[in-house]
């Protein structure tokens, strides 16, 4: 297919040695030797033609590469297109594991018939369905969701029946860029040839994807603003991040911080953040971060029994927790199993005051509704930003903005930082004091809002449908 502004640069070249999040180096390297994960990782970092051909060889492992995955069929898929659960898996204690691989695209709508681009943009869809199944080890995720901002350029204004606002800095001590591109495009799967082959679709950079021919795409009418690679797996933030940043992570550490943070107790099901009435029924909303992890502080400065407290909370212990929070299986609780204790949560604010400490995990469960439920769905993963240091690409759906909103404020509480400064003044990174959880320990580099609709609504929707 011919040229395409869904990326302005050549990414049929060589890719360097470290691709920094967010630049557009797209140079292939052979010269350094990677294991096969950490190729991987560095294919979809990369992305185009080249990369996703290395990706589909070494996926291979000595058999035919164009070994393809399986066929799609739509009728497969759920009218919501966040629906995932019945398409993932879970690990041994029942908790859901993150796709391996995730690309986050931020697109701006430059079309001028929305119309015709609305047609081109569910064709373009249809054809990843049909090439992929509705499966996260060998098939295709994806959502697709738009902002308040989308919706006063390129329609009648703020979309009625849903809780959706401009994003804005919920701390006191960040001032994040807020991003208002027209659209947010998430591609997840456990292989990394398959997201990238999704990607060359909609980029129109492929006549076939996954042996279903490609005749539309998204190239005449989005550019992408932002393209971020997002990974999630034993080993890998040791892997790919910096030297200096990995030197401290465990080699089969699932996450850069150390933890595991998804248990079946600690994220609500998907009917939770479903949009229950009104046009956008079955539809959600996602607030969507880039983040700055602090992770040499975080491990230099804390041994392993002060990482624990303030991840989770002043009562546990690497005893309690394990390996990478495996030690608590498929809930959050101490006890092996076990769910979170509300009186953990109700004595917040006595820790504070009378131990020095609270735990991260402590904090956000006061944003827990009145029956206890957890309100934010995560499907975040570590990214790499500034020279590979440590980040993490946050995605956090919610079936209206408020809820966002009241986690944020349980996470990032001035009054509760006021509580740990009566007991202990140290001053931490931006305000934050540093055994508040681990707020201190991030940094917000932009955020934004978007409403993600049913899958009848995925492309292109108007305010009023």
């Amino acid at each position: 297919m011919g040229g395409c502004p869904f990326h302005t640069d050549d990414r049929d070249s060589e890719a360097p040695e470290d691709p920094v999040e967010g630049e557009r180096t797209h140079q292939w390297s052979s010269g350094r030797s990677i294991d096969r994960r950490a190729f991987l990782k560095s294919a979809v970092a990369i992305g185009g033609m080249s990369a996703l051909t290395a990706a589909m060889s070494v996926e291979a492992d000595g058999s035919d590469p164009s070994t393809t995955s399986p066929d799609g069929d739509p009728s497969n898929r759920p009218p919501q297109q966040h629906l995932w659960s019945d398409a993932g898996y879970a690990d041994e204690h029942g908790n859901p594991a993150p796709p391996t691989h995730q690309l986050v695209l931020l697109l701006d709508y430059i079309g001028d018939d929305i119309d015709a681009d609305r047609a081109r943009m569910e064709a373009s869809f249809r054809q990843l369905e049909d090439a992929f199944a509705y499966d996260q080890s060998e098939g295709l995720l994806f959502n697709v969701g738009y902002s308040p901002a989308y919706f006063k350029r390129h329609s009648t204004g703020q979309p009625k029946g849903v809780d959706i606002t401009d994003p804005r800095a919920v701390s006191p001590y960040n001032d994040p860029e807020m991003d208002r591109q027209d659209v947010f495009l998430q591609l997840a799967s456990d292989r990394a040839s398959v997201v990238l082959a999704a990607e060359a679709a909609l980029e129109g950079n492929a006549d076939t994807v996954n042996g279903v021919s490609v005749e539309d795409s998204l190239a005449e009418f989005c550019v992408v603003a932002e393209r971020r690679s997002v990974f999630a797996g034993p080993g890998l933030p040791k892997e790919r991040l910096a030297d200096d940043v990995a030197e401290h992570i465990d080699e089969t550490s699932p996450l850069s911080m150390g933890y595991d943070s998804l248990y079946t107790d600690s994220i609500p099901p998907e009917r939770r953040v479903t949009i229950s009435e009104g046009p956008w029924a079955d539809g959600t909303v996602a607030m969507v971060s880039k983040l700055r992890l602090k992770l040499r502080e975080w491990y230099e400065e804390r041994t392993e029994a002060e990482r624990v407290q303030e991840m989770f909370a002043p009562d546990y212990t690497p005893e309690d927790v394990g390996d990478f929070g495996e030690g608590l299986g498929e809930g959050s609780g101490r006890e092996d199993g076990a769910e979170w204790s509300d009186e953990l949560t109700d004595q917040t604010e006595a820790d504070a005051r009378e131990k020095g400490v609270v735990g991260h995990s402590q904090k956000v469960s006061r944003a827990r509704d009145d029956d206890f439920g957890v309100k934010l769905l995560r499907r975040d993963g570590d990214i790499t930003v500034a020279g590979g240091k440590g980040g993490l690409s946050f995605v956090g759906l919610v079936e209206g903005i408020s809820d966002w909103f009241d986690v944020a404020d349980a996470m990032y509480d001035p009054g509760l930082d006021g509580v740990l400064r009566d007991h202990d003044d140290t001053e931490g990174t931006d305000g934050h004091h540093p055994r508040s959880g681990i707020s201190a320990r991030i940094d917000v580099l932009s955020r934004g809002h978007f409403l993600v609709p049913p899958r009848s609504l995925r492309a292109l929707p108007p305010s009023r449908p």
